[in-house]
């Protein structure tokens, strides 16, 4: 008869090897081939025993009930651990089975109780029988100790007396599980995130670099892989230790920031932060120019760890060279890298060089607010994300539709009749909105960007009408209402420039909405409400996403505009700091588009625009683009502006579609 290797006592000692956060339970119950459901199950038991391995526990035996406790089990375990690269738990089991089988071989091999000779003993003669005769739990209780001695585990390294290094990972770790780790695959839906590493799609990266040459201009490069070569790539022949990423709206500078604090707390071995001992992820519109860099820390460790502040602070001073600092959306931060040397926090001095030069510092914006990073205080390395490339896009479609292949085929031969919208999937944030809206048919007709998000918008309607405890049906007319009631808030803000974080609003910001729109906005997603508590309890409202802020302040500024209630007076003056939502307004409404190209004929005809005519050409195309028939119904001011030809440095499909739309009368001049 096989003998058992799975026994009971090994299978608790295994269970004590798991570490809970580098192998949360839900990746261990798929890796052993449950669902989430016996995953749930597990943690619900661990909670009521106050047992935090016997979650672990409570699915390895469900893992020997449905395999077997004998060696061909053992084996499917090891080959499991071996695939999801958990050597210590492949190490673990492979020594425990070994000392299994070598001391019951031993055993086997002796005839205890009978004397080799005289004057002898049994037990004198056969020094293993006595460990043989050990109970197997102490067996595997000593195996244990003996592998943890095998593994050299390091003295524990603290931070303060009562707070350790591994604490404060463990802490960042579960915090960016939390708040980092999950894709939104149907937007504005929490109930339908799935796991960053199951989703995540390489996107295209370069690199700007003069390449060691002289008066020459930057270059652009390049990186062959994705996030993990922004660390790795030299740049001016070494290697950076402050880069700034630049990237349009949506493009994934958000998400590779998360991919790269999921690599870091996953310990991925082609991750070049796997051995960093700390790694910090600061969302710019949470900070200011005031903000201590411990207390941007205390809001990812939680209050319990103000007390530590000091220790934090000394402990990365101490240990610059093995910390990284990733500041995300450096465009929503209310301070600026001019206050540099002035009466501010150290977030601003790291951000200067003034502290903190040996860390790892990774800084990310919109191009909007790239001079700042031109100085002669400080120096950072530029890279610019743009999205997915065209296969990359197809690898995102093909993993949404996995469980669906034919629809995923489908979309991408529409895809290729379409230019317009081929183009946007670039932008991963609208290629989850084009896959989740072709899954469920709403696909039709050629798109820009205000079409995608009204049909995002009308999902989102259709989606919340159709669930059962609804009392009332939100029509068109009031999701209508609802968009530019709140995109009154999000004009406001957006466009007041003394405004220190236009993308985080209270409450009272929106005293003056009807209630029931607040709710709609609630209710659909498109607002989403963050409570944090110090000695008060602060209610923090945003949009799911910038864009999705702009397009209700496009949508309020053409009702506006519509309705004659909205100056176009100073237009000119702040078209690049609010191009997404003139963008969105112009798509919204023909009259809109033609009264904010009014605006900014008037002030190139003037001569305003005259040191940088490209730059406007192309963002009237994009508008005219996105404006129906705006173009036509504005031919007086759309002949002005291309009186003296057309200069374009970058040629988009939506340049294109402005283009065709543009009267024959003005083709024909610039042609």
């Amino acid at each position: 008869m096989e003998e058992v290797v799975l026994s009971d006592d090994l299978v608790i000692a295994l269970s004590e090897q798991i570490n809970i956060t580098l192998y949360p339970v839900s990746h261990f119950a798929v890796d052993l081939g449950f669902d989430s459901a016996a995953a749930s199950a597990a943690d619900e038991l661990a909670i009521q025993k106050q047992h935090p391995h016997g979650k672990y526990e409570y699915l390895l035996h469900k893992f020997v009930a449905t395999h077997g406790r004998r060696a061909k089990a053992a084996q499917v375990l090891i080959d499991i651990f071996k695939v999801k690269q958990k050597m210590l738990l492949v190490d673990f089991l492979k020594e425990a089975i070994e000392t299994q089988n070598a001391l019951k071989q031993s055993g086997r091999r002796q005839e205890p109780g009978h004397a080799e000779g005289q004057g002898q003993t049994g037990t004198e003669i056969r020094p293993l029988n006595a460990v043989a005769g050990l109970s197997l739990s102490l067996i595997v209780a000593f195996l244990a100790i003996v592998v943890a001695c095998n593994w050299n585990n390091p003295p524990t390294e603290l931070i303060a007396e009562t707070f350790s290094l591994e604490e404060c990972q463990d802490t960042l770790r579960k915090h960016y599980e939390k708040h980092l780790f999950n894709v939104r695959i149907k937007p504005l839906d929490p109930l339908n995130d799935v796991d960053l590493e199951n989703l995540y799609t390489t996107v295209s990266l370069y690199k700007q670099d003069k390449n060691n040459i002289p008066d020459e201009s930057l270059q652009k490069s390049t990186l062959n892989g994705s996030v993990n070569d922004i660390f790795q790539t030299k740049v001016g022949g070494s290697l950076p230790e402050r880069i700034v990423l630049f990237g349009e709206a949506g493009r994934g500078k958000t998400t590779a920031v998360a991919k790269m604090a999921y690599d870091w707390a996953n310990k991925k071995e082609d991750s070049p932060l796997k051995n960093v001992k700390l790694l910090f992820v600061f969302k710019m519109r949470n900070i200011n120019a005031k903000t201590e860099i411990t207390e941007a820390i205390i809001t990812l460790l939680g209050k319990k760890y103000k007390k530590y502040q000091k220790q934090l602070e000394d402990y990365i001073d101490s240990h610059e060279k093995d910390i990284v600092m990733l500041f995300d959306g450096y465009d929503e931060f209310s301070g600026g890298l001019e206050k540099c040397r002035k009466n501010v926090g150290d977030v601003i001095d790291i951000l200067c060089q003034e502290r903190c030069r040996r860390c790892r510092v990774l800084v990310t914006s919109r191009p909007v607010r790239m001079k700042d990073f031109f100085s002669r205080k400080f120096y950072y390395s530029r890279m610019v994300i743009e999205g997915y490339s065209q296969q990359h896009a197809i690898d995102f479609i093909d993993k949404f539709f996995l469980s669906n292949k034919k629809k995923g085929t489908e979309l991408k031969k529409y895809l290729e009749e379409d230019i317009v919208t081929n183009e946007m999937i670039a932008t991963p944030l609208f290629c989850t909105m084009v896959c989740t809206l072709w899954n469920h048919g709403y696909m039709n007709g050629h798109y820009t960007r205000t079409k995608l998000f009204d049909d995002i918008m009308e999902f989102l309607r259709t989606h919340l009408n159709a669930k059962d405890e609804r009392d009332i049906e939100i029509k068109q007319d009031l999701l209508s209402d609802t968009l530019v009631s709140v995109g009154r808030v999000a004009y406001t803000k957006l466009s007041n420039r003394s405004d220190l974080n236009p993308l985080v609003f209270s409450e009272d910001d929106f005293s003056e909405v009807h209630d029931d729109n607040v709710d709609i906005s609630f209710s659909l997603g498109l607002l989403t409400k963050n409570m944090k508590t110090n000695s008060d309890v602060i209610i923090h409202i945003e949009f799911f996403h910038k864009l999705a802020q702009e397009y209700s302040a496009g949508r309020y500024l053409a009702s506006g505009l519509d309705e004659g209630k909205i100056s176009t007076i100073g237009f000119s003056e702040v078209v690049f700091d609010l191009k997404e939502i003139f963008l969105f307004a112009s798509g919204t409404s023909v009259l809109a588009c033609r009264n904010i190209l009014a605006s900014l004929m008037a002030g190139y005809c003037s001569s305003f625009f005259d040191t940088t005519l490209y730059q406007y050409q192309q963002i009237i195309l994009d508008f005219i683009s996105e404006g129906g028939t705006c173009a036509e119904d504005s031919e007086t001011y759309v002949t002005c502006y291309f009186k003296h030809g057309l200069e374009l440095h970058k040629v988009t499909a939506s340049t294109v579609v402005g283009f065709e739309k543009l009267p024959r009368s003005v083709k024909e001049k610039v042609i």
